[in-house]
C-alpha cells in the first residue's frame, strides 16, 4: 500500500501511529513526522518492510509534547516522543531521524534505533541532548553523514554497517558524548570515524578505504582502544578480555600520497595491548599516524599493536611514539578455555543489546588501577552505583593525574545522572573537576576536567554559564578545532533555551540560537563543512595548489572584520598569528594540521586599537608576513 503524504504528521501526547509492514509513505512539500510526545510505531518484516520516501524533505522529527498538569511524568520539559522502529527504510531524507530535543541529558531518556536501514540522507541520524543513544545494527547507505551525536551521555553504536560511495563528510561524529563504538564497518567517507570531547571504547570495528584518515581522535578525546579487562563472577577465570574495546581494522585509508589511519589533534589514545591492525600496505611511506599532541612532553604508548606488513619505517609516525612494530600476531580465542559471555545492555540495564565472548586471559600483572577500573565498571554494570562510585573516587584520589583516571571522572558524572542526583550534587562534581585541575600537570587532562565542568552547569540548569564558556573557547581559538567544537556545544546547549517553560532566562541576542532540528543540523553541516569536508570527490578534481602563498587581506584598512586568504601546498603544521606593531604577538588564528588547499579565514579586530599589526603563515619550508591595518 503506498500513501501520498503532502502536509505534516504530528503525533501529541497520548496518541500514537501504528505503520503496517508492507506500506509506502511517499511525502512531498517537505512533509514530515512529528513525534511530540506521542508514539510512532513503525514495525516490518524480512519479507515485507516499511518504506519512507521523503524527497529531501526534513525526515522524521522527535520532539517534547506538553502534558495536562495532572499528568506526571520524569521530564521537567514534556514527555519525549517515542519511535519504536524496525525493518524501516528511510530515503532521500534531509535528516532521516532527528532526535535534537530541547531536554536536558538529566531526564532519563533515549533513544533506540534499531534494524533499519537509511539511504542518501544528508545525515542518517542526529540526535542531541539526550541521556542514552543506542543504535544498533542498522545500514547507512551514501548518507552525507551516518551518525551524529551531541551532547549524548552515553552512545552504544553497534554493529551498523555505514558505507559512501562519495567519499565525504564523516561516517560517525560524537561530539561530547561518550560510551561504546563497537563492531561497525565504516567505509567511503573523508573521516570514518571523528571524535571531539569524547573518549569512548572502541573496538572491533572494520573501518577501512576512507579518504582522509580511519579515526580522527579530535580535541579533548581520549578513546580506549585496548582489550576490555573486564571481572566476570560465572567465568572460570574471573578476569578476562573482551573485543569490548581494541581488535581493530584501521587500514587503508587515505592513499598513497596523503591521509592516513589515526590523526590526532590535541588528544590521545590508550592504545597498549589493544591489538588493533593499523595499516596502509600499498604503500611503504604514506603516515600511519600523524597530528598535534596537547604538548611536546606527551607520547602515545602503543605496544602489541599491528603496523602492517612492511619494514617498520619511523618515518609514518609522526607523533612521538612507543611501539614495538614487529608484533602483528593478534590472538585468537584460547580453544583450551570456556569463552565467558559479556551481555551488553542500555544504561540501566533493561533492555540487552548484544553479546560480546572473552578472546583471552590477561597475564599476571595487572596494575592496581587497572584491576580498580574493571571492578569499578563491574559495579555500574550490575546497578550497584554507590559502589561503582565509591570505587572510583578512591581510583582518583589514587592516581589523579594519570590518563586512565579520566574514565573515572566522567563515570561519576554520568552515576549521578543515572541516579537523577538534584543540581547541587553536580554542583559539588563540578568543583571536583575544577579543583582537580590545579594539581594536574597533564594538559590533555586539564582540558578534558575543564570540559567536564562545563557539561556539569547544564546538569545544574545553568546552561548560560555553560554557553558562555564555550563562546570564550570559541573568541580565544578562532579558526581551531576546539573554536568549531565549541561552537557545536554551544548551538546544542542552545536548544534548552529554546523554552519558557524551562525556567530559564533566554539569552539575549544569542548567536548560537537555532529555529528547530532542520536548522540546527543544518548549521551543523555548514560548520563541519568548512572545517573538515572541503574534500569530496568534485573537489579533488580541482587544481591544489602548487606552492604556499599567503593573500594580502581584505578588505584593509577594516573595521573592524578582514579576511585572510592562504594556500597550503602540502600536509602540514600550520600556525597563522597576529602581532603588533612591537612585534607582540597578539592572537593565534590558526594552529593545527592542514590538508593540501586554499583557505580563508576571517579576523575580528574590534576588542584591538586602531594601528598597524602584522600577520603571520607558517607551514613547512614557508613563512611570511603580511601588514594590515585597522581603521576606526
Amino acid at each position: 500500500m503506498v500513501y501520498n503524504i503532502q502536509n505534516n504528521i504530528t503525533i501529541e501526547y497520548g496518541g500514537e501511529m501504528v505503520v503496517s509492514p508492507g506500506a509506502t509513505l511517499n511525502f512531498s512539500n517537505e512533509a514530515t513526522i512529528n513525534v511530540n510526545g506521542g508514539t510512532l510505531t513503525s514495525a516490518g518484516s524480512s519479507n515485507s518492510k516499511i518504506t519512507y520516501e521523503f524527497n529531501s524533505g526534513v525526515g522524521i522529527v522527535i520532539g517534547i509534547g506538553y502534558t495536562p498538569s495532572n499528568v506526571i511524568h520524569d521530564s521537567r520539559y514534556g514527555v519525549h516522543g517515542v519511535i519504536n522502529m524496525s525493518k524501516s527504510i528511510i530515503k532521500d531524507a534531509d535528516i532521516g531521524i532527528s532526535d535534537n530535543t530541547i531536554c536536558s541529558f538529566n531526564d532519563i531518556n533515549g533513544l533506540t534505533i534499531s534494524n533499519n536501514e537509511f539511504s542518501n540522507c544528508k545525515m542518517g541520524i542526529s540526535a542531541s541532548n539526550l541521556f542514552q543513544g543506542n543504535f544498533v545494527s542498522n545500514k547507512f547507505t551514501d548518507c552525507g553523514m551516518g551518525i551524529f551525536l551531541s551532547m549524548v551521555q552515553y552512545v552504544n553504536i553497534i554493529n551498523n554497517t555505514i558505507t559512501s560511495a562519495n567519499n565525504d563528510s564523516i561516517g560517525v561524529l560524537i561530539n561530547s558524548s561518550d560510551g561504546l563504538i563497537r563492531h561497525n564497518s565504516i567505509t567511503g567517507f573523508n573521516y570514518g570515524i571523528m571524535l571531539a570531547n569524547s573518549s569512548p571504547l572502541i573496538g572491533d570495528n572494520n573501518i577501512i578505504s576512507n579518504s582522509v584518515s580511519g579515526i580522527y581522535i579530535g580535541t579533548g578525546s581520549q578513546p580506549d582502544m585496548r582489550g576490555y579487562l573486564s571481572f566476570v563472577e560465572n567465568c572460570p577465570t574471573n578476569w578476562a578480555i573482551f573485543p569490548l574495546s581494541g581488535y581493530n581494522k584501521i587500514k587503508d585509508n587515505g592513499d598513497s600520497l596523503s591521509g592516513t589511519q589515526l590523526i590526532f589533534y590535541h588528544s590521545s589514545a590508550l592504545l597498549d595491548n589493544g591489538y588493533n591492525l593499523i595499516s596502509y600496505d600499498a604503500s611503504g611511506n604514506s603516515p600511519l599516524v600523524d597530528g598535534v599532541l596537547s604538548d611536546s612532553t606527551m607520547i602515545i604508548s602503543a605496544i602489541n599493536n599491528c603496523w602492517g606488513s612492511g619494514p617498520y619505517n619511523p618515518n609514518r609516525y609522526k607523533i612521538p611514539m612507543i611501539i614495538l612494530p614487529t608484533d602483528c600476531s593478534i590472538p585468537l580465542p584460547d580453544q583450551n578455555i570456556t569463552q565467558c559471555p559479556l551481555i551488553i545492555t542500555d544504561l540501566l540495564g533493561i533492555n540487552a543489546i548484544d553479546t560480546v565472548y572473552s578472546i583471552a586471559i590477561p597475564d599476571q600483572n595487572l596494575s592496581d588501577i587497572e584491576t580498580k577500573l574493571a571492578q569499578a565498571d563491574e559495579f555500574m554494570r550490575l546497578g550497584q552505583y554507590d559502589a561503582a562510585k565509591l570505587k572510583y573516587s578512591q581510583i582518583i584520589t589514587l592516581y589523579a593525574d594519570s590518563q586512565e583516571t579520566f574514565s573515572a571522572y566522567a563515570k561519576l558524572r554520568l552515576l549521578n545522572t543515572i541516579q537523577n542526583s538534584p543540581p547541587e550534587v553536580f554542583e559539588q562534581l563540578e568543583d571536583l573537576y575544577n579543583s582537580a585541575i590545579f594539581g594536574i600537570t597533564d594538559t590533555l587532562i586539564v582540558d578534558m576536567l575543564t570540559h567536564l565542568a562545563n557539561l556539569c552547569l547544564i546538569s545544574e540548569d545553568n546552561v548560560l554559564s555553560a554557553i558562555r564558556s564555550f563562546n570564550q573557547i570559541v573568541v580565544a581559538h578562532p579558526g581551531t578545532d576546539e573554536a568549531t567544537f565549541a561552537e557545536i556545544d554551544a548551538i546544542t546547549a542552545s536548544l534548552l533555551l529554546d523554552t519558557a517553560s524551562t525556567g530559564l532566562h533566554k539569552m539575549t541576542n544569542n548567536p548560537y540560537k537555532t529555529k528547530g532540528p532542520q536548522d540546527y543540523n543544518s548549521r551543523i553541516r555548514n560548520l563541519l563543512a568548512n572545517k573538515f569536508v572541503s574534500k569530496t570527490n568534485n573537489t579533488k578534481k580541482l587544481l591544489l595548489p602548487t606552492e604556499c602563498s599567503l593573500s594580502q587581506n581584505y578588505p584593509n584598512p577594516f573595521n573592524p572584520t578582514t579576511t585572510i586568504k592562504y594556500a597550503i601546498k602540502e600536509r602540514s603544521d600550520v600556525k597563522l598569528m597576529i602581532f603588533d606593531i612591537l612585534g607582540r604577538h597578539i592572537r593565534t588564528l590558526v594552529n593545527e594540521v592542514k590538508e593540501p588547499g586554499f583557505y580563508q579565514i576571517e579576523f575580528d579586530g574590534s576588542r584591538l586599537a586602531s594601528g598597524v599589526y602584522f600577520y603571520t603563515l607558517s607551514s613547512k619550508h614557508f613563512v611570511k608576513t603580511n601588514k594590515m591595518i585597522i581603521l576606526k
